[in-house]
């Protein structure tokens, strides 16, 4: 499993250790503004001028990049047209504020790959990504919803077909496989949430896209089709190390709000009384993930929450239900994630063709491009365990926890209800903003996405 990245970095374990105190969750942003639909239209124009702006830049790089010697033998053919082109597209793919990976990539395979793609007349990219926003009791996030994380995720990956379609003259599209259904037996995914999350996720694509007609389109992965004797046996052999190594982060990718909302028994796992009792005392569901998710990261944290519970063995019980379901959940993630692979989903889908893309590096497949979809300062990260803030002339995508201990003042930022047709509104602010940004979507309508 070394060749693999399961999940997107998370700083939280290591804050939460580091942590002097639990006071720190009780700070509120009180100030907020609505972005009226004109001020947006507006934005999105110079916005869309800016995505076309930089794939003509990418495309100018990749050209200069296949000038020089070194890099014109990593293909062949250059003297035929498609061929020349085909390396042209893969060229793109070397740029390091795209590709996570761009050292490491086999060119000379990916340059057949889009040869025989610029050959069949249609240009199809795959990348699966994404499942509804974590909030992990506002460790992470507000709630299920999009926000500028998305909406910057979705733009990178418009990017990359203008430049395609720039080179090509041709029709690109970038499809989406969305991931709610196929961890569902190891997160405890909303459903209904995780639908909302990706028909946002589609308006805001649709928007993006400048002529209409090469764009992104999102496609539900599909539930885990593993036959469950085939999988019994492979979570049976997870490795303990392997378990250990990932329990943390599958901890702080779990629905809790799912479960505990909707008293799911995880695994066959009752929730235990504990809960209910805490609920009865003026608790909320968050304020019982909190606690959990903490305790469990480090548990020097114990001593507040059992003197905040008032009962040690209640908390012990909610603590364990917390842990056993993380573990359970982290080896049928792990087993999904190795035998439920994207290529038997595009084989199904008449997807066979397309050209695959990743959000983490695979270090056994160079000839797939790993992209950075919140830039390169964004790392390993996704769109869907952050929230966008705007600081400093500078966009960030942290989660809920960092912005505390940045200990400034922002104002949450919402769009205006219609942008989103009717019952699609996102839960989130669309940007934290600090009070001294006073011309924040001027700067972000022009934002640097490369170099």
């Amino acid at each position: 499993m070394s060749n693999r990245n399961f999940v997107s970095e998370s700083t939280i374990p290591q804050i939460i250790k580091n942590l002097n105190s639990m006071d720190i969750f009780n700070k509120k942003y009180i100030e907020s503004e609505i972005i009226s639909n004109e001020t947006f239209k507006l934005f999105l124009e110079k916005y869309k001028n800016n995505i076309s702006f930089y794939a003509k830049k990418l495309v100018k790089n990749s050209r200069s990049r296949l000038e020089y010697s070194i890099n014109k033998k990593c293909y062949i053919y250059l003297e035929n047209k498609n061929w020349f082109l085909s390396a042209l597209i893969s060229e793109l793919f070397r740029d390091p504020f795209l590709s996570k990976n761009f050292n490491d990539i086999s060119f000379n395979k990916l340059q057949e790959k889009m040869f025989y793609s610029l050959k069949n007349n249609k240009i199809k990219l795959v990348i699966g990504w994404g499942q509804a926003k974590r909030s992990c009791g506002n460790l992470k996030t507000n709630g299920y919803g999009v926000d500028f994380s998305e909406f910057y995720s979705l733009s990178v990956l418009q990017i990359i077909i203008e430049s395609i379609k720039l080179i090509s003259n041709k029709k690109v599209n970038v499809v989406v496989l969305t991931g709610g259904d196929r961890f569902s037996s190891a997160l405890f995914v909303n459903q209904k949430e995780n639908n909302k999350y990706d028909n946002q996720r589609k308006i805001i694509a649709d928007m993006l896209s400048i002529d209409g007609i090469s764009k992104i389109i999102l496609m539900p992965y599909g539930e885990n089709n593993v036959p469950l004797d085939d999988l019994n046996l492979f979570i049976n052999n997870i490795p303990e190390i392997d378990v250990m190594d990932n329990i943390k982060t599958i901890l702080l990718n779990i629905d809790w709000i799912n479960i505990l909302s909707n008293n799911i028994s995880p695994h066959n796992i009752c929730i235990p009384d504990g809960v209910r009792y805490l609920l009865n005392n003026g608790w909320s569901i968050n304020d019982i993930i909190l606690m959990s998710i903490t305790s469990i990261l480090d548990e020097s944290n114990s001593e507040f929450w059992i003197k905040r519970v008032g009962n040690k063995v209640i908390f012990n019980e909610v603590v364990d239900f917390f842990y056993l379901v993380s573990i359970f959940s982290t080896k049928i993630y792990l087993s999904i994630h190795l035998m439920n692979k994207i290529e038997k989903v595009m084989s199904r889908t008449n997807l066979s063709d397309a050209i695959r893309l990743t959000v983490h590096t695979k270090k056994d497949r160079n000839d797939i491009p790993s992209i950075y979809l919140l830039g390169r300062d964004g790392g390993n990260r996704l769109s869907q365990h952050t929230c966008a803030v705007f600081y400093d002339k500078k966009l960030h995508f942290l989660t809920k926890l960092e912005m505390l201990l940045l200990n400034k003042e922002f104002k949450e930022v919402y769009v205006h209800d219609s942008l989103f047709k009717e019952g699609f509104k996102s839960d989130q602010p669309f940007i934290y903003v600090d009070k001294e940004s006073e011309s924040y979507l001027e700067d972000i309508s022009k934002y640097r996405f490369f170099y």
